[in-house]
């Protein structure tokens, strides 16, 4: 059995970090082959315009986006609390502005993520 296969049969819940481009292009080819995502982005505009028009305003803004499989969300430590994967689509230079406000704990509920805040 193929790997993406095993991971489509055990439903594992993803989580993706981002409101760019690359996390957009990522929410629509995981939405379209059936996983349900919850969608990480700090924009409350963005927000809202997704879940109206269920495309992203800023970027890849012609993508029709399955909301009936995504939940956009401004809630960071809800987003990761509730991943078996977590998808980090977020530029490197941004990642420490990103997860200011988590805990390095919460952090640890995801298997497979590791983060070490680089404090000035």
């Amino acid at each position: 059995m193929l790997r993406n296969q095993r991971l489509k049969n055990q439903n594992p819940k993803i989580a993706v970090i981002g409101g760019g481009s690359w996390a957009t292009a990522i929410v629509k080819i995981l939405t379209d082959n059936g996983y349900r995502v919850k969608w990480w982005m700090r924009n409350s505009e963005s927000i809202k315009y997704i879940n109206t028009y269920h495309r992203n305003p800023r970027y890849l803004s012609s993508l029709q986006l399955n909301l009936k499989r995504c939940k956009v969300i401004s809630n960071l430590k809800r987003t990761i609390r509730f991943s078996d994967i977590l998808i980090v689509a977020i530029p490197a230079a941004f990642i420490d502005d990103a997860f200011s406000t988590c805990n390095p704990k919460v952090l640890e509920t995801s298997s497979g993520f590791c983060y070490k805040r680089n404090d000035k």
